[in-house]
């Protein structure tokens, strides 16, 4: 069912606006849940770049935050993130979960693989 769902997400347009999945309820960053995609680290300003569900580019301070994982943050690793939205394409990241089932899993595209 996830390859199947991706797929509509990739090949109909506003398709994850229309339907409720798991990936939604991380987009709140007003109520501070923030999820996607890590498309650049920057260690030296305490940040990360983050694609989210929705295609929007954030940036991530996360100068204070617990990561919930046992592999350190990479390009390309799926995240989900508690904290605090600062501004329009900020927010400060209080704990870090990385999704395991889809980081560097072989079959099936996400939505930022375009």
């Amino acid at each position: 069912s996830e390859v199947i769902e991706r797929q509509l997400r990739l090949r109909i347009p506003g398709y994850h606006r229309m339907v409720y999945t798991s990936e939604n309820q991380w987009m709140h960053p007003e109520k501070g849940l923030l999820g996607g995609k890590v498309i650049k680290i920057e260690l030296e300003n305490d940040s990360i770049q983050l694609k989210d569900y929705f295609e929007r580019e954030w940036k991530i301070d996360i100068s204070q935050a617990t990561v919930r994982s046992t592999m350190p943050l990479a390009e390309n690793m799926e995240i989900r993130i508690i904290g605090k939205k600062i501004s329009t394409d900020i927010f400060k990241a209080n704990e870090i979960r990385v999704m395991m089932r889809r980081f560097n899993q072989g079959g099936g595209r996400r939505p930022w693989d375009r």
